[in-house]
């Protein structure tokens, strides 16, 4: 489980969430979210819902921007894994922006998720 720190209240914060993807291989695009909430000393913060969407590149992990509404706050990057393609994932990082709750606080983790 990653923790993160506010640069702004010192707080700190293990983080907890989900992530989905969804992907079309007939644009060679894909889209997804990452739902995140973390538990600190002053109590549970839901950060909220970041989005990002991007197109695939064959053999490499591609890095897109990660949004919260129509606000960039970080990256995603993505690569597909598995002897078929069927798990996608990797690393992010972002920092909730102002007006959130949480605002200021930096997170690193990696998203992740796999087909049926």
């Amino acid at each position: 489980m990653p923790a993160s720190r506010n640069s702004t209240t010192g707080a700190s914060y293990a983080i907890t969430g989900t992530s989905s993807y969804d992907v079309n291989f007939s644009s060679q695009s894909y889209s997804g979210a990452l739902r995140l909430s973390g538990t600190g000393s002053s109590g549970p913060v839901n950060f909220g819902l970041f989005t990002f969407d991007g197109a695939m590149v064959r053999g490499q992990g591609v890095s897109t921007p990660l949004n919260q509404g129509a606000t960039a706050v970080g990256t995603v990057t993505t690569q597909f894994y598995g002897p078929t393609g069927q798990e996608i994932g990797g690393p992010f990082q972002l920092t909730v922006p102002t007006g959130s709750p949480g605002a200021g606080t930096s997170i690193a983790g990696a998203a992740l998720a796999k087909g049926g």
